[in-house]
């Protein structure tokens, strides 16, 4: 199945569930929902998961929540100053 008729698919599908198309293009906001859920892993299997073959384009779509960023906050480690 070639890529226009995939597109094709998905916009059919949108209309007959009558869901407003989403910003972003057809498929690019599942891709980077994939990314993101999976963001608290390893990025280099979260781009072989997803076929991606470049690591540093698919993490400048990685869109983290809230949640993650006060989780990432909350458990920030103090430096200790002179530790070797």
């Amino acid at each position: 199945m070639t890529v226009d008729i995939a597109s094709e698919h998905h916009d059919l599908a949108e209309r007959a569930a009558h869901l407003p198309h989403l910003d972003g293009g057809c498929w690019h906001v599942y891709r980077r929902a994939y990314n993101t859920s999976l963001m608290h892993h390893n990025p280099v299997l979260i781009a072989q998961s997803a076929g991606r073959k470049d690591v540093g384009v698919m993490l400048r779509y990685v869109k983290p929540n809230r949640r993650a960023v006060y989780d990432a906050l909350r458990s920030r480690r103090p430096l200790r100053e002179g530790a070797e």
